[in-house]
C-alpha cells in the first residue's frame, strides 16, 4: 500500500512577512540601480496602445524579470502562479509593485480531468481579460519540463480572442537557483535586457491548428531568452527532454537587431 507523502508545513505569517518585505526592497533596488533596454518594444506598445488586453508569455525561470513588465504598463496586471508554498514569498513581495495574483494551474482548460483549482484559475483569468486585464503566464509552469509549452495559455487565448506576446528577459548580473527551471535571481546594478516577439493571435479549431501555434510559441520563447542572454552574457538554459516526441516545425522568426529603446 502507498503511503501519502507528508505535507509541507506553512510559512508562518511572521516569517513570510519579513521574507516579502526583504525580498520587495530587493526588487526595487535592482529596478532603480539598473540599466533597462527594451528590443522590439513596438509589439508591446501597440498592444498597450489599443487599450484591449494581451497575455504576456514567458518562461518560469524568469518570472521575477517579469514582474518587471507592471513597471511598463500602468493598468492592471495579473500573474498565473502555482498553489506552492515556495511562490508565497515572491507573490507577497511582488504584490507591492502592483502585480495581481491568482493561484492555480495552466494546465489545459478543456480537459475534464483538471483540478478543481486549475479551473477555478482558468475562470479567474478569462474573466480578468473580459475587464480588461493583461495576463501573465508562464506556459511551462508550475513544474516543467523547463521550456515545453504546456496546452493552457494557447488554449485560453482561444477562448478570449486575444493575442499572445512572447517574451524574453536575462540581466548581466544574477544567481542561476539549480531547480527544475533554473530560476534566475536578478542582482543590482546590472544591464538588463527585455526581447518581445510578434504577438500570437490563435485562430485555429483543429488539434492540428493549435499544435502549430504551440510550437511557434515555444520556439519564439526559447528563441528571445537567449537572445536576451546573450545580450547579456548569460549562458542560457536548454530545454528539458520533451516528454513526447513532438515534429515541431521550427517557424522562421522575427529580426531582433531593430535598434533597441533605452528606459
Amino acid at each position: 500500500m502507498a503511503t501519502k507523502s507528508p505535507k509541507k508545513k506553512k510559512i508562518h505569517p511572521l516569517l513570510l512577512w519579513m521574507l516579502s518585505y526583504v525580498s520587495s526592497f530587493w526588487f526595487w533596488l535592482v529596478r532603480v540601480s539598473s540599466r533597462w533596454h527594451h528590443h522590439n518594444r513596438d509589439y508591446r506598445d501597440r498592444l498597450i496602445e489599443s487599450g484591449k488586453p494581451f497575455i504576456v508569455g514567458f518562461w518560469h525561470g524568469r518570472i521575477m524579470m517579469a514582474a518587471f513588465l507592471k513597471q511598463e504598463y500602468d493598468g492592471r496586471f495579473m500573474m498565473l502562479s502555482s498553489n506552492h508554498r515556495d511562490a508565497d514569498i515572491i507573490i507577497h513581495a511582488v504584490r507591492r509593485m502592483g502585480v495581481e495574483f491568482v493561484r492555480g494551474s495552466s494546465a489545459n482548460p478543456l480537459k475534464k480531468h483538471k483540478k478543481k483549482s486549475g479551473a477555478s484559475a482558468t475562470l479567474t483569468l478569462l474573466k480578468a481579460i473580459e475587464e480588461g486585464v493583461v495576463i501573465g503566464m508562464t506556459p511551462d509552469g508550475p513544474r516543467g519540463p523547463r521550456q515545453r509549452l504546456q496546452p493552457g495559455i494557447v488554449q485560453i487565448a482561444k477562448l478570449s480572442g486575444v493575442p499572445i506576446l512572447p517574451v524574453g528577459a536575462s540581466t548581466s548580473r544574477a544567481k542561476f537557483f539549480n531547480s527544475w527551471d533554473r530560476f534566475m535571481l536578478a542582482l543590482p546594478f546590472a544591464k538588463v535586457h527585455f526581447c518581445y516577439g510578434k504577438p500570437i493571435y490563435v485562430k485555429g479549431e483543429t488539434e492540428q491548428e493549435l499544435q502549430h501555434y504551440r510550437t511557434e510559441l515555444e520556439a519564439q520563447l526559447t528563441e528571445l531568452m537567449a537572445k536576451a542572454d546573450h545580450l547579456c552574457g548569460q549562458p542560457s538554459p536548454q530545454p528539458a527532454a520533451a516528454l513526447v516526441q513532438r515534429k515541431a516545425r521550427i517557424l522562421p522568426q522575427e529580426d531582433l537587431s531593430e535598434p533597441e529603446h533605452n528606459r
